[in-house]
């Protein structure tokens, strides 16, 4: 999508929004591990296509994908996406590129409190008030 936005700048002129898509929300804060949950749900034989075709793509897009960690419940990653919009639409995409950095590249539990407050604040966005407004 960036790619072509690019390629249409002095065209166009865009402005993303995310929207939420929970994919499963029976899957538990504390996640499960992505590579097991990956093969039941695909199958091993795909999941050996999969592998190295995706980590090519996303090399050449400048993704580093990695397919070690969890995949976790994201209804609070949503919440940061939301929260983030309600400043600017800037500040949601900077805070969305954080969570997906983390989650397909460092191999981080985008379900954890600690690490959603962290790519907040690392997104430059008031991490400490995005931790106050988390469901307790």
């Amino acid at each position: 999508m960036e790619a072509a936005m690019k390629s249409f700048k002095d065209k166009a002129d865009f402005e993303v929004k995310w929207r939420p898509f929970f994919l499963n929300p029976s899957l538990p804060k504390e996640g499960v591990d992505k590579l097991t949950m990956y093969k039941e749900k695909f199958g091993e034989a795909r999941m050996q296509q999969m592998i190295p075709h995706m980590q090519q793509v996303g090399r050449d897009s400048g993704i580093n994908f990695s397919y070690g960690g969890k995949v976790a419940n994201t209804m609070d990653s949503h919440r940061v996406m939301n929260w983030a919009l309600k400043q600017s639409v800037a500040a949601q995409d900077a805070v969305c590129e954080k969570l997906f950095a983390a989650y397909f590249e460092q191999e981080k539990n985008i379900g954890s409190e600690d690490v959603l407050v962290n790519c907040a604040k690392e997104a430059g966005v008031d991490a400490e008030a995005f931790r106050q407004m988390l469901p307790g």
